[in-house]
């Protein structure tokens, strides 16, 4: 492991700071790599998973959905705090991270690629197809009830997540879609059982608006799932509408709503005008 905190932090990774001990943060050097090893050994870098042997190094290495779709408050450092799940890693930087690979030093035109996603995007197909073309991280709270859980509407949520587990992470299930031409099978599978419970977990995320700009971002995001739904309402029109939608979210206390809700909402408004 020769990555220390700071690094780790510059490219988007978060510190879980409720999982670590009192006194810590005061007493570790963040410039050093051992560092790094016993945060993941507190399983306190959010979206790592690690085995660290008794020789201090880490034997085994991976992710998980929340490396993209979580995030901390920042309550105690930039990129340190307590865990906000379900929100969109929007200071991740995929790409460069991906890029740093030893794989790519004789490959400077994929390397340069992935260095142009930048944080907050990522781009699911581009080892399959080739095609640069990287989308914005989405949260993975609000998605009950919404059938096409992608920006390109392949699929449902267990789709999605089999696709990304199987093709993205490194896992061993099965996997097939003739849209996207890839037949994977696997024996034994270790997805397939596992995604109905992934599913649970991920309709039972809400979208909380804590803050005005992540209001008006989440609004955004929901105007472009209505805008696929409902194809005639034009993008102008959900523009303008939402200052609308954030006055009145903004005048409660506490005002929780998933996704479904709030397509709802643009529906309702849009047949008033």
């Amino acid at each position: 492991m020769t990555v220390d905190p700071t690094t780790a932090l510059a490219v988007g990774l978060k510190v879980d700071s409720e999982v670590l001990p009192d006194g810590l943060l005061q007493t570790a050097d963040l410039t050093d790599p051992a560092t790094t090893l016993e945060l993941l050994k507190l399983d306190a870098i959010v979206g790592i998973k690690a085995m660290v042997d008794t020789n201090g190094t880490a034997s085994k290495f991976g992710v998980t959905c929340a490396l993209c779709h979580s995030t901390v408050d920042d309550s105690v450092a930039l990129g340190i705090g307590k865990r906000l799940d379900g929100w969109p890693a929007r200071d991740l930087d995929p790409g460069l991270i991906i890029s740093l690979s030893p794989y790519f030093d004789d490959k400077p035109q994929l390397r340069t690629e992935l260095q142009s996603w930048g944080k907050g995007k990522y781009d699911p197909f581009w080892n399959q197809n080739g095609i640069n073309d990287p989308v914005l991280i989405p949260p993975a709270y609000g998605l009950k009830d919404v059938s096409l859980a992608t920006y390109t509407g392949e699929g449902d949520i267990s789709f999605w997540n089999a696709y990304v587990a199987i093709t993205q992470m490194g896992g061993q299930g099965n996997f097939k879609s003739d849209e996207l031409g890839l037949d994977i099978k696997a024996d034994p599978d270790l997805v397939t059982a596992k995604l109905e419970a992934l599913k649970s977990i991920s309709t039972a995320f809400k979208l909380r608006f804590l803050k005005q700009e992540a209001l008006m971002l989440h609004l955004q995001i929901a105007g472009n799932y209505y805008l696929m739904a409902r194809h005639p309402v034009q993008l102008v029109t959900v523009v303008r509408i939402l200052p609308m939608i954030k006055d009145i979210a903004l005048s409660k206390q506490d005002v929780i709503l998933d996704m479904h809700s709030v397509v709802v909402i643009l529906a309702l408004i849009e047949r008033r005008h």
